[in-house]
């Protein structure tokens, strides 16, 4: 006489149960990954702009001399200022070019931004 051996292992409607539940939980979390993602990108190019404007900052202290911050077509500069009549003309230090996803506004009257020694930002 044979004895039943114990099988192990999962049957297919276990299986296909797991799938569908691993399926319905990727279904929840794709949306907050996406929108994760997104202000992640947000925070980079905002502590991006911020390092750009402390390395002027510093730069004016440490050279004891003015730097000027301009915007280009999006491109943000670091450039020593000069007495040429456009200020955005001297030669860049640093940049930074934002995500094409992101949109930095800047107020026309408010660039560049100048930084000196003495006062810090004018």
């Amino acid at each position: 006489m044979q004895t039943a051996t114990k099988l192990r292992g999962f049957t297919l409607i276990e299986l296909m149960m797991t799938i569908v539940v691993l399926a319905i939980f990727a279904a929840l979390a794709v949306p907050s990954f996406t929108t994760f993602i997104a202000n992640n990108r947000i925070k980079s190019n905002s502590n991006e702009l911020a390092n750009l404007l402390q390395y002027a900052r510093s730069a004016a202290v440490g050279k004891n001399s003015s730097f000027i911050v301009c915007e280009d077509a999006g491109t943000w500069t670091v450039r020593p200022k000069g007495t040429s009549a456009s200020p955005c003309g001297q030669s860049e230090l640093r940049s930074f070019s934002p995500s094409t996803e992101i949109t930095i506004a800047s107020s026309e009257n408010a660039l560049p931004l100048t930084f000196n020694a003495k006062d810090g930002l004018k």
